[in-house]
């Protein structure tokens, strides 16, 4: 996984981060992520299979394997639609 990204937190917001960009023009503009998809990008940090982290989420927060692993489906949909690749490919 690409690890340029980092969250940082700022007015109550977590805002996700390239760190790597150098500026002007290829500027990627901050990602705000509440805390619930907050969690889930940590949890993607482990580098563990999307099941694996559907498992844990399903434990922690007491809702069924397939609604988290929608949940974090969608949530790297969202995220590679913006053109965050999480495989650093």
């Amino acid at each position: 996984m690409k690890k340029t990204y980092q969250i940082r937190r700022a007015a109550g917001i977590n805002w996700l981060l390239d760190m790597s960009q150098k500026g002007y023009p290829e500027y990627q503009k901050p990602v705000p992520l509440n805390d619930s998809a907050a969690y889930l990008w940590n949890l993607l940090q482990e580098n563990r299979s999307i099941d694996e982290l559907a498992d844990r989420l399903s434990r922690e927060q007491g809702i069924a394997h397939e609604t988290a692993l929608c949940d974090i489906e969608e949530f790297v949909q969202q995220l590679e639609s913006r053109g965050i690749n999480l495989t650093g490919k």
